[in-house]
Formats: structure tokens, sequence, C-alpha cells
């Protein structure tokens, strides 16, 4: 860098990006350096030293001395100081010991860290109250971890091509960020990035993006438009949750498995789109959907989480294909609006609480390739009037269909003698007008 800076006069009006040394040539030993040097924003100040500063201190002096339209420039800079033609690395040194005298060539250059490193001058102090408008240089290629976290007036930021990482939690509670555009040069993008971001309204994950960390996105509550990356294999644990604006999605092709809690607590999502990309669900996924209506997965499936979509209040119907070999405990607790439910011929254990609280839940069918009930798997749906349950089962957990109101109901031979346990559980009865389930 030395070679590209030429040596400048302490004159205010010097337009370089360089310094002069100069001082009185009747009082070498107590001399002042005075320094001018010009900042990004075009002011030129100067500044004296003595000869006992470090190299360090001076540094950072001259850091100081930025203009205040100049924080975040400061803050992104750092400061090189060539001596005759040799930058000086040794920070300890002091400004006599290097041979900086009254008569030597001594340049100042300010240059752009290759990464952001504001995490903590930004986050707790006065200036992340004041910071609205970012701009970010297009020499930085990496946003270190908490670089903008904080900044609660931040309203936008321009992230440059030269951009190729978001660190964790570069712009986590950034609560005044309505306009984000994330450049195609990003790869990745870290946990907690954006988490709490609760003005930002619309959201597009360039396709160069390859991953996306935990949270990343986590309760950015106004986000009503996603568009997500084309290149993620999978979607992040909880990188979505709390997205309570969002209406609707469409999960990209290249994705194979949603993560758990990915979009957990996603209130106003009526639609999702999966793709038969997609292998595994994973646990809460889309736990607290509250309005989603419908789901119909694909045949790529293969497992689902537990409470992938509990308490999904509004889920009126759902195709599991015969792909799923697995459902997890919990996986459609709390769906009161779900009327009919057929479990795939792969399964082979329907586990603990899968149904249970399903209040609308009137059609249930069982496929011999099942050998095990969970506990109150279907316990208080209490809509469910028939129920017959194949040869092959050969245990069911205690209380599975309590609360159920059967009106006709067939066990296997083997388990009659379990009925009690299977439909009660605590104080729950099988209705009076059903069959007397004790004989």
């Amino acid at each position: 860098m030395a070679a590209d800076v030429q040596p400048c006069s302490p004159s205010a009006g010097d337009t370089s990006a360089s310094a002069n040394a100069s001082a009185s040539d009747s009082d070498v030993s107590a001399a002042q350096l005075s320094i001018a040097v010009q900042f990004m924003s075009g002011k030129v100040l100067g500044v004296d030293v003595v000869p006992e500063i470090t190299i360090g201190e001076l540094k950072e002096t001259l850091k100081a001395w930025h203009p205040s339209e100049d924080e975040l420039t400061r803050t992104l800079s750092a400061v090189q100081i060539i001596l005759d033609g040799q930058n000086l690395v040794d920070d300890d040194a002091t400004v006599d010991t290097v041979g900086i005298s009254p008569t030597a060539q001594v340049q100042v250059l300010f240059t752009t860290n290759p990464t952001v490193e504001c995490s903590s001058k930004w986050a707790c102090e006065e200036r992340s109250a004041e910071l609205r408008d970012v701009r970010i240089p297009d020499t930085v290629r990496l946003l270190v971890p908490d670089a903008f976290s904080h900044c609660t007036s931040l309203q936008r930021v321009h992230i440059p091509q030269s951009v190729t990482e978001i660190g964790t939690n570069a712009f986590a509670s950034c609560g005044s960020l309505t306009r984000l555009a994330i450049p195609d040069s990003v790869t990745w993008i870290g946990d907690r990035a954006f988490e709490s971001c609760i003005s930002l309204k619309t959201l597009t994950i360039p396709d160069s993006v390859v991953q996306i960390g935990s949270f990343a996105f986590d309760s950015c509550s106004a986000m009503t438009s996603l568009s997500i990356s084309k290149s993620l294999t999978e979607i992040a644990q909880c990188a979505f949750q709390g997205c309570t604006s969002l209406t609707s999605l469409t999960i990209p092709n290249s994705v194979g498995e949603i993560q758990d809690g990915a979009f957990q607590s996603c209130s106003s999502l009526t639609t999702v789109v999966i793709p038969d990309s997609v292998v595994r669900i994973g646990q809460h996924a889309f736990a607290g959907c509250t309005s989603l209506r419908s789901m119909s997965l694909p045949d790529s499936v293969t497992q689902i989480g537990s409470s992938a979509f509990a308490g999904c209040k509004s889920l009126s119907s759902v195709h599991l294909p015969d792909s799923v070999i697995c459902i997890g405990n919990c996986a459609f607790v709390g769906c009161g609006s779900l009327t009919a439910i057929r479990f795939p011929k792969s399964v082979t254990e329907i586990k603990g609480f899968v149904c249970a609280g399903c209040t609308s839940l009137s059609s249930l069918v069982i496929p011999k390739s099942v050998t095990q009930i969970g506990h109150h798997a279907f316990s208080g749906c209490k809509s469910l009037t028939d129920l017959t349950i194949p040869d092959s089962v050969t245990q069911i957990g205690w209380a599975a269909f309590a609360g159920c109101t059967l009106t006709a109901w067939q066990l296997p031979e083997a388990l009659k003698s379990q009925a009690e346990s299977i439909f009660v559980g605590g104080d729950n009865r099988i209705s009076q007008t059903g069959p007397d389930v004790f004989n």
C-alpha cells in the first residue's frame, strides 16, 4: 500500500491521504510532530504529537480525530504510519525510537479493514442510538459477529457486493431496520444475524446463500414477504421462528430438511408449499402456526418430528404419504380443527399424544402395519365415535383413547382385557351410550 501513497506537506488545504512530519529546527529535542490528515469526508485537520507517544497511541489519536460524520468510517478504518517507505507495525515502539524526526518523511494512510470491527463499539454505546443509515465500504468482506447489533435507530443499511459473510448477531435487535438488500455475493448468514429486526417487512435471500444459521431471522414479526435462496439444502433451527406476519411460504426444491422450530409460531401463515426434495420435518417445525389450514406432504418425506404441527388449531386436513415411516410424539397435538387423519402403511408405531386434543377428529384410519399405539395418542378426541384397531396392534398405551365418545369400536381379542386403561384414564369415561368396555 505504501507505494501508492505520496508524501505531503502539513498544509491545512492538502488533499492527499498522507502527512509530512515537520518541526522547528531550533528545538529538535522537545519538538512536537505536526501532522495534517485528510479524512474520508474530505476534511483536513492537524494533530500535534510528542516524540514519546507510541506508534499504537499515535494511530488511535489519528483515528480519534475523525470528524463526527466519519464515525462509521473511523470504526471501519485502520491506520498505517509509513516512515521512509517502511510500514511501522510495532505499536509498542515510540515515535522517537523508530526514527521519526522533525525532518523525516512520515506518511499516514487510512485504509478500510477487510472485516468490520465494530462489535463492542456499536453495541450498547450512545452511537448505537444515533446510527440511522449505514453504507458499508465496498472493501469489506466479512461482517463480524455483533457488528451492528442493538443499533436500535438503524433504518437502512447498504451491504456491498464485496461482502460474502454476515456474522452471528450482525444486525440483531436493530428494531428500526425497515429495508435490507442482501447482495448476491453473500454465501453465509450467521446465527441470529437479523434476530428481532421487528420492522423488517420484506426479505429476499439471494440464491448465492448456501447456509443460514439458527435463529437467523427469529422474531422478525413485521415480515410479510419472504423469498428463500434456491441453493439452501436445509432450513436451519428456528431460522424464521416468530415471523408472525408471514402469510404464505414456498420452500425451494433444493431443501432436504426443515430443522427443528424452523417456522414455529408463524401465527399468520396460512399456506405452505413443501417440495418433493424434503425428507425430514423437524421437531416443532410448524408448531403454533395457528392459521395454517391444510398440509400436504410430498412422497419424499420419511420423518415428521415431535410436535411438528402441534397447536395448529386451524389445520383441518393433512395428507401423510406412504413414504413416512416415523411420526414423532405430539406431532398433531392440539390441532382442534383436524377432522380426519389416515396414517400411512409404512408406519409401525403411533406414538404418544400424537393427536391428543384433536377435538374435531371424527375419522381415523390405522393401517395393519401398526403394532403399537402410545399413551394418550388420541386422548381428548371427543368427536371420534367409530374406531377399528387392526389385529396387528399388540400394545396400546394408557389412556390412548381417553375422553373419546365412542359408539362403536373394535379391539384385537388380546387387548380387550385392557379396555379400561385404554379408553378411560383418570376420571374420563367412555360414553354411556356406547358399548360396555369392561365386559
